[in-house]
């Protein structure tokens, strides 16, 4: 359940890729990529997939990945969470979730969807 959060966020970054999170913004090259990660070359870790250490971080995050396409460059932007330890309810994950979706509405505009898979 807590991992799950991660993919909530997932759905919410998709949403605001095209504002440019994290110092990113869609299209951009591996190259490029690279410089906004000062310097930093993304790891590789599957077909397209890169993990990055992106100098503009969220506080609730940890891990980034993005996906690089060499004609299209970048299309995708992944971030999960830090682990959230949580009751059996989920009040602190739903509250969690609360606080990045508005602190991201703030910087991008308000996403255009939300998938909800968290079980009641």
């Amino acid at each position: 359940m807590k991992r799950l959060f991660g993919t909530l966020v997932c759905l919410v970054m998709w949403s605001v890729c095209f504002a440019g999170p994290f110092g990113l913004s869609m299209g951009m090259t591996l190259e490029e990529v690279t410089e906004a990660c000062g310097g930093k070359r993304p790891q590789l870790i599957d077909d397209d997939v890169y993990l990055i250490e992106p100098q503009k971080r969220h506080s609730m995050l940890e891990t980034y990945g993005v996906y690089i396409n060499k004609e299209h460059g970048l299309y995708y932007i992944k971030a999960i969470s830090r682990d959230i330890s949580t009751s059996g309810y989920g009040a602190e994950i739903r509250s969690a979730f609360s606080a990045l979706e508005s602190s991201l509405s703030k910087s991008y505009g308000k996403p255009t969807g939300r998938i909800d898979e968290v079980d009641p």
